[in-house]
């Protein structure tokens, strides 16, 4: 499970919030594995000719030339493992073989994945996951009418869609905001529903991080979405409402068909876009949010100082001014 950065001027990104992601269903548990010096390894770079090991020590499937830099990795410490060792078997040999097939079968779904990406004609190879902040922030007008307006809210499709999956799922309202995370079925209409299609976890992680930072749960009413709490409300209703924004605008469609292209798009999210922990763009983006909302307080907080201040001076004019005209009309008289 991937966990939120906290930033002391970003109030309400706490534990509550992190609590409100699931955990990947499509992530292989992966065994902690051995490390090694540079006598016993490699750079981390596989080579079938160098290393000899051509399929994979599981199943025994090809294993293709070309792969993602830490499965390349591990099956290059596998097989200084295995020389080292020879053929006497060895439990973190075992392990590590495991470890190999597993995410062998993971990118050969994530392979599948983008080639139906590329049929579908989902944009996955072409998201800039740097712009997503400003994209998101570009709706604060209509994300205000969700967060802040209770009929807006009851009159919106993303609020329709969300009573229907949980009509699906035999849940009432009330009853799903009484849920703890850990009790709502990760594959459940609610929750397959709200992820964001071909944006995925990564897409998730960049939206939620940019609605903490405009949104602070210590100063964001809740009146027009209780019962649901706020971690519910911004898992739910708004990181869905923004990837149909995301996907109308990067298809060129309505947010009804914009919400059906996010539903069939999930699970191609979902394996695409699946690694997040250890996603070095992804960190650099969040920190940039994070401190891009610094400043907008800074901002916020010099233009309120100002503003008070100039209350103060017109305040002192409007006395000095009702003292001179009492004065004139006294002399007057």
């Amino acid at each position: 499970m991937w966990k939120l950065l906290k930033s002391s001027d970003m109030d309400g990104t706490n534990d509550a919030t992190a609590q409100a992601f699931q955990t990947n269903e499509f992530e292989p548990e992966v065994e902690d594995i051995p490390t090694f010096s540079d006598e016993d390894s490699d750079a981390g770079v596989f080579s079938p000719n160098r290393d000899g090991l051509q399929l994979c020590p599981e199943c025994k499937e090809s294993i293709p030339s070309t792969l993602s830099p830490y499965l390349a990795s591990l099956v290059a410490r596998y097989c200084k493992l295995r020389r080292k060792k020879g053929s006497k078997y060895t439990v973190p040999v075992s392990r590590m073989g495991i470890d190999i097939c597993n995410l062998l079968k993971r990118e050969n779904r994530r392979s599948l994945a983008l080639d139906m990406a590329a049929t579908k004609g989902w944009p996955v190879t072409d998201i800039n996951f740097r712009l997503i902040p400003r994209r998101v922030r570009a709706l604060s007008a209509e994300l205000d009418q969700l967060m802040f307006s209770k009929t807006y809210l009851e009159d919106s499709f993303i609020w329709d869609a969300f009573k229907q999956a949980l009509a699906a799922d035999h849940l009432s309202l009330k009853k799903f905001s009484l849920l703890r995370v850990g009790e709502i079925n990760p594959t459940s209409n609610v929750v397959i529903k709200s992820e964001p299609g071909y944006y995925g976890m990564k897409g998730t992680a960049i939206i939620m991080h940019t609605l903490l930072g405009m949104y602070p749960q210590a100063t964001t009413p809740t009146a027009a979405f209780r019962p649901l709490s706020y971690p519910y409300f911004l898992t739910y209703i708004l990181v869905p409402y923004v990837a149909m924004e995301l996907i109308g605008d990067d298809l060129g469609c309505n947010l009804e068909d914009a919400y059906q292209q996010m539903i069939q798009s999930g699970p191609v999210g979902s394996l695409i876009f699946a690694d997040i922990d250890g996603d070095e763009e992804l960190d650099s983006i969040c920190r940039e949010i994070i401190v891009e909302q610094r400043r907008s307080n800074e901002v916020l907080n010099s233009q309120a100082k100002e503003s008070e201040e100039t209350h103060q001076v017109w305040d002192s004019n409007y006395i000095f001014y009702r003292i001179v005209t009492d004065l004139m009309t006294q002399n007057s008289l």
